[in-house]
Parts: C-alpha cells; structure tokens; sequence
C-alpha cells in the first residue's frame, strides 16, 4: 500500500465501481469548466 498510484490503477481496473464512475465524471465536468 505504500504506493498510491498502484492502489488508483487497481481501483480504474475494475468494471463495478459506481464510485469511481462518479469520479471520472467530476473530473470530466470540473475539466470541461477549466476549458470554457
């Protein structure tokens, strides 16, 4: 656990995660404000 990344890699890897769904369409939005 001592690295981070590897831990966020293991986690996108998985199909089922509603959270990181969730994620991914923050960053997606919060990316396209910095854009406009």
């Amino acid at each position: 656990m001592e690295h981070p990344t590897t831990q966020t890699a293991a986690v996108r890897a998985r199909p089922s995660a509603p959270s990181d769904v969730c994620f991914q369409i923050s960053q997606i939005a919060s990316f396209q404000k910095e854009l406009k």
